[in-house]
This record gives structure tokens, sequence and C-alpha cells, in this order.
């Protein structure tokens, strides 16, 4: 998404109609009232407003002043923020210090920044960092270590904003977390130029974004490195429907799983200009940088409630990955998923496609010729191999420039799916759009 700088008078429009009022207008009256009118109303877009927030609040925590500075968390405070922002643009300014997110044994929560709806259609709010990363979000290190369910936090889930950026923040820390930042049934949103970095806690995303009506997110000028200890941790998880989504100009170091993942859905999806870098290989098996999963553990025969209640997952389609740099420190291991791009499925097949190849599938498909693969392929899997396009990226030699797909079957059913003949990994590269 293209942020606008709600500084900056947009004049196309308006010098459009001007010209179109000074062909009709008397000579030097009305092109003086429309300078005037329209000085007026630039002065009105110019109009911002900063609310400060800290660790805890300081002086009377009314937000208006740095002296006076709010609580983060506080609900009060975010009231006020999304009172102003009816009027105009909001810069909420995050005083330097730590903010330590710690968990509630109670509510089986964490104490982290949770809030919903804020932002404005027209008036950009913005959450922005104290100078040199001098903001840092982390999980309490003195909370419990152990990673059972009821034990990960999110440093800031924010759900359903719109027109909202986030800059200048540092995410951190050891202690377990679910997310750093997420972002929840969002629209129009920049994460720009923020840190998340050491944070071996991450169970699930440093950040990401999910929901069917997100739209429009920009990450850009972000560094990601040592997120995670399991293959269950990545940098960017975005899942079930979310679209528009851009990564520009970022850096990411060593993530144990996929360094970027789309789940279920989705729809064009563009990383451009990133660089990638997987220190030695310590998991059993690689992992892509880039993955489309789905995991559809419903059976679609089943007809036990708890099981009908799960969603059928699909592909997301429609992705460019173009002017990246891909570089791998270890050698690939065995079995071909060193690569910058899989789709992969595990378990059953949702209603209307076949995700699962058995050895005379994958054979058949190998010796058909492009077109014809393409659309077989399309119609059996949903996957669109010409919305997928490689360009002008640069790979090292531990690194694949391929596109792959892998299914594994319900291990569950083996008289249905055998893993002898089921559990596959095949090469889709020839059938994507390469520049």
């Amino acid at each position: 998404m293209q942020m606008t700088n709600p500084n900056t008078p947009v004049g196309n429009n308006v010098d459009d109609a001007g010209r179109r009022n000074r062909r009709s207008a008397a000579p030097g009256r009305l092109p003086l009232l429309f300078v005037l009118v329209f000085g007026l109303a630039a002065g009105r877009l110019q109009a911002d407003v900063t609310l400060f927030v800290a660790p805890e609040k300081t002086g009377s925590g009314s937000g208006q002043t740095a002296a006076d500075a709010a609580r983060w968390t506080a609900p009060e405070f975010w009231k006020s923020v999304a009172a102003a922002l009816k009027q105009e643009p909001v810069t909420v300014q995050f005083a330097p210090g730590v903010y330590n997110v710690r968990h509630n044994p109670a509510t089986r929560k964490g104490t982290g920044l949770d809030i919903t709806r804020p932002g404005h259609e027209k008036n950009l709010l913005t959450l922005r960092g104290a100078p040199d990363f001098a903001t840092v979000l982390q999980r309490d290190p003195n909370d419990p270590r152990d990673a059972g369910s009821t034990n990960f936090a999110t440093l800031m889930q924010i759900r359903r904003p719109r027109n909202l950026r986030i800059t200048g923040l540092r995410f951190a820390g050891e202690t377990p977390i679910a997310y750093g930042l997420q972002l929840r049934e969002a629209q129009d949103v920049t994460i720009d130029h923020c840190r998340f970095v050491d944070m071996p806690g991450v169970r699930y995303g440093a950040t990401g974004v999910n929901g069917s009506t997100s739209c429009n997110i920009t990450w850009e000028d972000c560094h990601f490195e040592n997120v995670g200890t399991e293959i269950s941790a990545h940098m960017i998880y975005n899942g079930n429907g979310a679209s528009n989504i851009t990564i520009r100009n970022c850096t990411f170091i060593n993530v144990p799983g996929d360094f970027i993942r789309f789940r279920n859905g989705g729809r064009n999806m563009l990383i451009e200009n990133c660089s990638f870098l997987m220190p030695e290989v310590k998991t059993p098996i690689d992992y892509p940088f880039i993955s489309m999963p789905l995991f559809n553990s419903r059976d679609p025969r089943s007809t036990d409630p708890e099981v009908t209640r799960r969603p059928f997952e699909y592909f997301a389609n429609h992705i460019t990955i173009r002017n990246n740099t891909f570089t791998r420190q270890s050698a690939p291991k065995a079995g071909g998923r060193a690569v910058v791009l899989m789709f992969h499925n595990s378990y059953f097949s949702p209603p209307g496609v076949e995700l699962l190849f058995n050895r005379e599938d994958i054979a058949q498909f190998q010796a058909m010729p492009d077109a014809e693969a393409r659309e077989w392929l399309q119609k059996r899997t949903g996957i669109d191999t010409a919305a997928v396009t490689l360009e002008n990226n640069r790979v090292n030699r531990n690194t694949l420039d391929r596109v792959v797909y892998e299914s594994w079957p319900n291990g569950a059913d083996p008289q249905r799916y055998p893993d002898a003949e089921y559990k596959n990994l095949f090469d889709l590269t020839r059938l994507v759009h390469r520049r």
C-alpha cells in the first residue's frame, strides 16, 4: 500500500478543477477566491495531533504530553485516540523503554496491547517508536518459559485496523509468545522500519496478518533476525484469505521454519527487493524460504460435529517474487525442499479439488506438455502456475531456484493413502512465469 503523507495536500484533481473554473470565471476574482479556499482546506489537511504513551503512565496519564504519557494499554487512552481521529490524523508516540508483556494466569492471556477498530477512513493513525529503536516490546523475561498452549501471549494484537501505520518499533524477547505483532481483519496498513530481532520464543510468527477481509498490507524496510527455535516459527505468517500483501526492502536472517508463509487463500502477494539468509540448518530437513501451505485436518467424509466445525483450506494464488537474494550457508539436505517457493498440503483433500498425488499421477503430469500440465494442475489443485512469477532473483549454490509441490497424506488413513505411494514432492518450475 502506498501511504499518503497527511501533511501533503493532494493537488491533481483540485488543479484540474481550478483550470476549469478559471476558464469560466471573471478575471481576477474567482481564481483568488479559489486560492483562498484551497489554502484553508490545505491547512486542515496539515493538522495533526500527537499523543503519548509509555510502559506506565507518567504525570496525569492523559497522553496529551510526553510528561503526561498514558499507559500504553490503557483502554480510556485508545478511546481518546478514536475520538481525535474523527477530526484529524493522529500519531501515538511511544516513549523509549522496555514494554514488558506479562502472563495473566487468571485469564490465560498476556497483558500486551490488544485493541479493536483503531483507525479512520480518511485520517491516518500512526504508531511511532522512539528514535534508534529505543521502544522495545517483549515478553517479560520473568514469566514462565514452558511452551504450554496457555502460556503464549501476543505482544501487540490489532483487530480490524484501518488506515494505520506502525513505524520504528522493536519486538524482542526470549520468553514464549504466539506473535510479536499480529493484525486481524486489517485494511490499509503499513509496517515500516520495525525490527523483529532475537525472538527465540516465537511460536507462530514474529508478525503476520489473518482474515479474509484483510487487504492492502505492506511490510517495508523491516529487519528480522533470530526468530523462533521450533519449525512452527516464521518471520511473517499470513493466513486465511489475507490479500494484496506487499513485502518490500526487508532483511530476513535465521528462522527454523519457512521465512514467509501464506496459508489458506488470499490473492496478490508481492515479495521484492528483500534479502534472505539461512545460516546452518539444524532441523532434520530443509524448509523453503517462502511457502503456501494447507493443513486440511478435516475429513470430508466425517459427520463428527467436532470435525465438521473445522474449515476447509484452499491454496492462495497470484504471487510475484522478484529482485530478491536467497542464501543458504548449509548444503541442501536430501528431499529437494531447499527452494524459493513451495506449495504444500497435509492430510485430506477438501471438496472440489484433489491435493494428494501418487506416483502414477506424478508420472502422468511430468509427461504432459506445459500448457496441458498447467491446466490439469489448476483443475486438480486450484494452483494457477501462470500467476506465479519468479523474476530476477539471485540464489547461491545451496539454494534451488525452484517452485515445488509437496503432498503428505493422512497417516490415520493408510489404506486410502499409503505413505509409500502418496508422500511426494515434485517440481513445478517449468510451469511458472519467469523473467
